[in-house]
């Protein structure tokens, strides 16, 4: 862990108090999508420094949804939490792919604040840009995306002269918006194309006299599967 440390101990006094065990742990977070040995575990709660190892960040939510601890709670020399907190816009009423609704001022998002180590190591996000956050629905872009999946969108990037061939987008047509993996001609001012990644869908491809009806709404830079974003929105949804 950067700067800050598992407290083993904590941890471990919380698990012999609810009669978790290092064999149940391991299994619990296999079972959750973090594939992990009972040896792995073990070397968690070593009391040699030099042997002993830590949890990735990852996985502090798992663990924290099981022993009614949060992330902060399991770090030693967390500070100033509000200074490291980034904020994303999630939009819980708004698909994309299949098409739903609009990201307009007609949605009101919810505010999650996540800390700027998780940001960085899971989100591949920073400071200093705005993010937003909402579900994708159907398959045209397995295996790359899957239904349900989360993605994280870079809304400073939102207009054809910035994105690139083959990046990953949140794109609005009509009343319809769509993640799609973008293909420009060498003339922006004719056509483009979105692409599914799954063969079974057909690409769409939007003339250039449809353009006044569409929009980018901003570049897909990371993905979560259901299950990462059900043990984060635990842990940082603000009532």
């Amino acid at each position: 862990m950067e700067k800050r440390q598992f407290d083993y101990k904590l941890v471990k006094k919380r698990m012999k108090e609810m009669g978790v065990t290092n064999q149940y742990l391991a299994y619990y977070l296999t079972e959750n999508g973090e594939e992990i040995s009972e040896q792995g575990v073990k070397k968690w709660f070593f009391t040699n420094d030099k042997l002993r190892s830590s949890p990735e960040y990852s996985r502090l939510a798992l663990i924290g949804k099981l022993l009614n601890l949060s992330a902060d709670d399991m770090l030693l020399g967390f500070e100033s939490a509000s200074k490291n907190l980034i904020s994303l816009n999630y939009y819980p009423d708004i698909c994309a792919s299949a098409g739903f609704g609009l990201i307009n001022e007609d949605y009101k998002p919810e505010i999650l604040k996540v800390s700027d180590e998780f940001a960085r190591k899971v989100l591949n996000i920073t400071k200093g840009r705005e993010f937003d956050l909402i579900r994708i629905k159907g398959n045209s872009m397995r295996p790359l995306l899957n239904d349900t999946d989360f993605v994280v969108i870079d809304r400073q990037i939102m207009h054809l002269n910035q994105v690139l061939n083959d990046d990953v987008i949140i794109f609005r047509k009509d009343e319809s918006i769509y993640c799609k993996r973008i293909e420009k001609p060498p003339f922006l001012d004719t056509y483009i194309i979105l692409k599914s990644e799954n063969s079974e869908f057909e690409d769409i491809k939007v003339e250039a006299k449809d353009f006044v009806s569409c929009a980018i709404i901003g570049k897909v830079v990371s993905k979560l599967s259901i299950q990462t974003f059900e043990t984060m929105i635990e842990s940082v949804r603000l009532n």
